[in-house]
């Protein structure tokens, strides 16, 4: 017995209750929440690295847990749309890109002498990418 494939997106079963929203929507929110993906990989992936003895330390994510938030803020606001919720996506997204650049350039990340690494580059990608889509679904539903 085989599985049709036109079962996997029907609203009532249990996988097409989960994707049935994402499937509906423009292709702005749907680039919003494969950009989850890439929020993953900043909060995973280390922010920098320095040497000391002949050993290379890396340095993780000390907004981690800002960036968890955000996350999540994201996805409310996939079901909010007004203009409120743009107001607190723009103005959290841009906060917490303030933080991300504050904190390299003050040195916050490390005392010592250390280089950027591919995780700081998400850090600031993401927030960047959450205001531009978010921003482009927004306008675009209000000016159809």
């Amino acid at each position: 017995m085989g599985v049709r494939v036109n079962k996997i997106y029907n609203k009532t079963g249990f996988w097409g209750s989960l994707f049935y929203p994402l499937f509906k929507t423009d292709i702005f929110r749907q680039l919003m929440w494969f950009n989850v993906i890439t929020a993953f990989l900043a909060i995973v992936l280390p922010m920098a690295r320095y040497e000391m003895f002949d050993s290379l330390f890396y340095i993780k994510n000390p907004l981690a847990v800002y960036l968890i938030g955000l996350v999540f803020v994201m996805f409310l606001s996939f079901y909010f749309e007004s203009l409120l919720s743009l107001i607190v996506v723009v103005v959290l997204n841009c906060c917490y890109l303030i933080w991300v650049i504050t904190i390299h350039y003050n040195q916050g990340i490390s005392h010592s002498y250390y280089e950027l690494q591919l995780g700081y580059y998400l850090n600031l990608a993401v927030p960047v990418f959450y205001i531009c889509l978010y921003m482009l679904s927004f306008f675009k539903k209000r000016f159809k």
